[in-house]
């Protein structure tokens, strides 16, 4: 059945605690992510029924936020392959900062496409490591815990579907 193919097997580490440091890659001195904000079902299944994500079905991104945690950490290398935005949104000249961490609860037009902003992504250790055309670096992740709240993107649902094509603009509503 569904619900046993996704059900979380036992953890590799009877310390829970100790468990999710590793697996969000959290250092000792560095807290874990609030888990109360993730759907409920996260917390007991590998992911949502009848999906293979991991929280939500939808993660944008805008250059704007990878932008600022560049100049925070110029040595690393912020690729938008690390975080696999569904979109990543080019932000125009002026906007700065962390802008999609203040969307949760608003609805985005892209295209003819309306995605709905659930919520900041929390971010573990995958974007760390090593991947086709990007090498390991776990100093992108110390910068997000620190300087974003352990945060980057922003998981949403579609509210109302349609099509999204390179160029096309983004609206906030």
């Amino acid at each position: 059945s569904e619900r046993e193919l996704l059900k979380r097997g036992a953890p590799d580490n009877p310390d829970m605690k100790a468990e999710m440091r590793e697996v969000f890659g959290r250092l000792e001195n560095e807290p874990l992510p609030d888990f109360s904000t993730l759907p409920a079902q996260i917390l007991e299944f590998t992911s949502p029924f009848g999906t293979f994500f991991d929280a939500f079905p939808f993660n944008v991104l805008t250059t704007a936020s990878l932008n600022t945690l560049s100049a925070h950490n110029p040595t690393a290398d912020f690729d938008t392959r690390r975080f696999r935005p569904n979109v990543l949104i080019e932000t125009k000249s002026g906007i700065e900062g962390l802008a999609e961490a203040e969307w949760s609860g608003r609805t985005l037009r892209i295209g003819a496409t309306r995605i709905k902003v659930e919520m900041p992504t929390v971010r573990c250790v995958i974007p760390t490591l090593d991947q086709p055309g990007v090498k390991k670096d776990p100093s992108v992740l110390r910068t997000i815990v620190r300087d974003a709240a352990q945060n980057l993107g922003a998981y949403a649902t579609i509210a109302s579907g349609g099509t999204i094509a390179l160029g096309d603009e983004v609206t906030l509503e």
